[in-house]
């Protein structure tokens, strides 16, 4: 073989090797961005965090048929990242697919162990939807005409909870007794007599001075007849379900071991609370090795004598 030839194959080798990485950095920007524009597809809410106003007038869809698509949706970006050839990446790029595809399999997980339909906590669920206007601007007649048009789904999105948390009692997938004892308190402050009173018309109570007396009176008359005639029956029922099915069958032990495969559940949140494949109990362990470093620390400290 001739030098020159066995200079052609290496360089024929390196520039195959290029092509070959640079290939699999577009196929992983590829993956990435449309992993991106499809989660802001499925979260309308969070478009607004990044000055697109298009989902103001939506709600997440939390039906089960959703949560299942979305579910197979995830499956298919893990196979997408498992078909790129990791070694061909840039340090850089191995970091972004690790990550991406450590998420999507934390919520492969999630839904696996039925965790999607444990939902509703005091901090969060449908009792804290009057919040969302905070952080939406509020100036003009359309911010308003688009909450309106939101409110007039909420119904929709209540009846989307009920049946994932009436699904989670089929699974044995429910809350703890001593969380939802406190949810009945705070459905009833969105539970009330006169629109007016609602948390949800505080935002209508002063509009911007810019509108006429007709625009802000109309956007008044509407938000009364939405809140009274749709948002607030809505509530009444799902403070019944809650009341009447659910705490009932909620869980008496606060842990979430103490669901059926609780323990593969906690060794799953653990995985992804401290970002190591650590178990509990080696976890466990590490706090009290260093509890014990520290106090032999503070001993030491302690036995130094003083001038």
């Amino acid at each position: 073989m001739t030098s020159f030839t066995s200079r052609l194959i290496v360089a024929s080798t390196v520039l195959a090797a290029s092509m070959g990485s640079t290939a699999s950095e577009e196929s992983l920007n590829a993956v990435i961005s449309n992993h991106w524009d499809w989660v802001l597809e499925q979260y309308p809410e969070y478009r607004r965090e990044f000055g697109d106003m298009s989902g103001t007038q939506e709600w997440t869809d939390l039906s089960l048929d959703a949560m299942a698509r979305r579910n197979q949706d995830q499956a298919n970006f893990i196979e997408e990242l498992a078909q790129i050839d990791e070694d061909s990446l840039s340090p850089e790029s191995r970091l972004n697919r690790r990550m991406l595809m450590t998420s999507l399999e934390e919520d492969q997980e999630s839904y696996a162990n039925g965790l999607h339909l444990i939902a509703l906590n005091m901090r969060s669920g449908p009792q804290h939807l009057y919040t969302t206007v905070e952080r939406l601007p509020m100036r003009t007649e359309q911010d308003y005409i688009d909450w309106l048009v939101r409110l007039e789904k909420l119904p929709t999105q209540l009846d989307q909870y009920l049946l994932l948390l009436d699904a989670g009692l089929d699974q044995q997938r429910v809350q703890a007794q001593i969380i939802i004892q406190r949810i009945p308190n705070q459905l009833d402050i969105l539970i009330t007599e006169n629109p007016e009173d609602s948390p949800f018309y505080e935002v209508f109570e002063t509009l911007p001075s810019e509108l006429s007396d007709e625009q802000t009176a109309a956007i008044q008359s509407r938000a009364r007849d939405i809140i009274g005639n749709q948002v607030t029956p809505a509530y009444k029922r799902f403070k019944a379900f809650v009341e009447e099915q659910y705490l009932p069958a909620s869980r008496a032990e606060p842990g979430i071991g103490s669901l059926p495969g609780g323990k593969q559940i906690y060794e799953m949140l653990a995985r992804h609370f401290t970002t190591t494949d650590l178990t509990p109990q080696e976890i466990h362990d590490i706090g009290l090795a260093e509890v014990s470093r520290i106090r032999g620390e503070m001993e030491d400290v302690i036995d130094v004598p003083t001038r």
